[in-house]
C-alpha cells in the first residue's frame, strides 16, 4: 500500500511545516495561494507546489494543468520561470507543479502523476473534465507518456522540446494508437536550432547504461496522435494568436473537435519560448473538455 502523507500551507512568512520540512511558499499580489505539498509515493519522498488561484473556493470546479520541469529544473522552473503560476491565476486555472528529473524519474511515465492528480481533483474542487498536462523537454515526454497511459484523465496535453517516443521502447508506454486512447488535443512546440532534441529524430545515448535509443521525428510523432484520435491534416491552418509570424505551423482536426497543433519556431534552441505559456493555456481554453 501506498504510504502518503499531504501538508498544505499557505503563507507569506514561510513557516517551516511538517514531517519533511514543507514550506508555506506565499500569496500572490492578487489573493492567489501557492502551496508545497509534501507526498510519499512507492516509498519515495516527493513534492509539488500547487497554485490555487484568486477567488478559489470549494463551491464550483477549477479546470487544472499539471506542469512537469524538465530534468534540470524543479517545480519553481514552469511556476516562476516560465510564468504559469501568474497565467494560471489570470485565467482561473489551478496549477500543478511536481519536482521531478532525473534522480525521481525517467523519461518515460511517471506513476506518480495520475496518483497526484486524482488525490489533488478530490481535494481541491477540479473539474475533471478540463484537466491537462504539459512540460518541457523530459517533462514534455513525461507528459506524452502519461498520456498514452492515462489518457482517460486528460482533456488535453501540451509543452515543447520533447521526444514523443524512442522507437527501442516499448510502444505501450509512448504510442496513444496501441492503447487506444480517449480522445485528447495536443500542442507541440519545437525549436528548429534544438541541438538536444532534433526536429528530424536522432539518437540519444543513456547516461548509465550506454544504450542508444532512436528519437521519434516531430513530425511523424505528431502524426501518430492525431492518427490516435482520427485526426486528419488541415491545409493552410492559422496560427493560434499569440505565435510568432516566422514560425511554421500545422494542424490536425477529428469530427469530435479535438485538434493536433504543431509549432516549430525556426529561431528557437532547446529552451522554453518565451511566448508558450500563454499559447498553451489559451489552447487548454479552447479544446474540446473530456467527457
Amino acid at each position: 500500500m501506498q504510504s502518503r502523507r499531504w501538508v498544505l500551507a499557505s503563507s507569506a512568512a514561510g513557516v517551516m511545516l511538517g514531517a519533511f520540512g514543507c514550506t508555506g511558499v506565499g500569496t500572490g499580489s492578487g489573493g492567489s495561494q501557492l502551496v508545497e505539498i509534501d507526498d510519499r509515493f512507492e516509498g519515495v519522498d516527493r513534492t509539488a507546489l500547487l497554485l490555487l488561484p484568486t477567488g478559489w473556493n470549494q463551491t464550483k470546479r477549477w479546470p487544472m494543468v499539471l506542469v512537469s520541469h524538465g530534468s534540470q529544473g524543479t517545480a519553481r522552473t514552469p511556476a516562476d520561470d516560465w510564468g504559469f503560476a501568474a497565467a494560471c491565476d489570470r485565467r482561473g486555472w489551478i496549477g500543478l507543479f511536481p519536482n521531478t528529473g532525473e534522480a525521481l524519474a525517467s523519461e518515460g511515465a511517471d506513476p506518480w502523476f495520475p496518483s497526484l492528480v486524482d488525490r489533488v481533483a478530490g481535494e481541491r474542487s477540479v473539474d475533471r473534465g478540463r484537466i491537462c498536462a504539459a512540460g518541457f523537454s523530459g517533462g514534455q515526454t513525461r507528459a506524452y507518456a502519461f498520456a498514452a497511459r492515462h489518457s482517460q484523465m486528460l482533456a488535453a496535453i501540451g509543452g515543447g522540446g520533447g521526444k514523443v517516443g524512442y522507437r527501442e521502447k516499448p510502444a505501450a508506454d509512448w504510442d496513444p494508437r496501441v492503447n487506444g486512447v480517449s480522445p485528447l488535443s495536443v500542442l507541440h512546440f519545437h525549436g528548429k536550432r534544438d541541438p538536444l532534441v532534433p526536429v528530424e529524430g536522432g539518437v540519444d545515448v543513456h547516461k548509465a547504461t550506454g544504450q542508444s535509443y532512436t528519437i521519434v521525428p516531430v513530425r511523424e510523432g505528431l502524426e501518430i496522435w492525431a492518427e490516435a484520435i482520427g485526426a486528419t491534416m488541415q491545409p493552410n491552418a492559422a496560427p493560434p494568436a499569440g505565435v510568432p509570424a516566422r514560425c511554421a505551423f500545422h494542424r490536425w482536426e477529428a469530427p469530435t473537435g479535438h485538434v493536433v497543433e504543431g509549432i516549430l519556431d525556426p529561431n528557437l534552441d532547446h529552451s522554453w519560448a518565451p511566448w508558450a505559456t500563454d499559447v498553451i493555456l489559451d489552447f487548454f481554453a479552447r479544446v474540446p473538455e473530456r467527457t
